[in-house]
């Protein structure tokens, strides 16, 4: 059947031994695992600062903060860049 349109005369469905459904069925939905990583990286790089506050000192503390700030934002550039924007503004008259 193509569309509803065209029916071929000679098929009756299936062949046998195929089910008529799938024993499972597919998932609608996935795990985003990318940015469940990325998210945890960046709370743990987020959680060591202390740690090199501490025996690094106060300047490597906070160069650990700026370069996980500065990750984070550049992610977070890339992420938007992805969307789009201009949703229906193409579609006026």
């Amino acid at each position: 059947m193509f569309i509803g349109l065209v029916r071929d005369p000679g098929w009756n469905g299936p062949p046998d031994g195929l089910p008529e459904r799938p024993d499972r069925e597919p998932r609608s939905w996935r795990i985003p695992w990318r940015p469940i990583v990325w998210t945890a990286t960046l709370l743990a790089l987020i959680a060591l600062v202390p740690l090199a506050d501490h025996l690094l000192g106060a300047l490597a503390g906070y160069l650990l903060i700026l370069l996980v700030v500065s990750v984070a934002a550049v992610r977070f550039d890339r992420w938007c860049s992805r969307q789009y924007w201009r949703g229906l503004k193409d579609y006026q008259a």
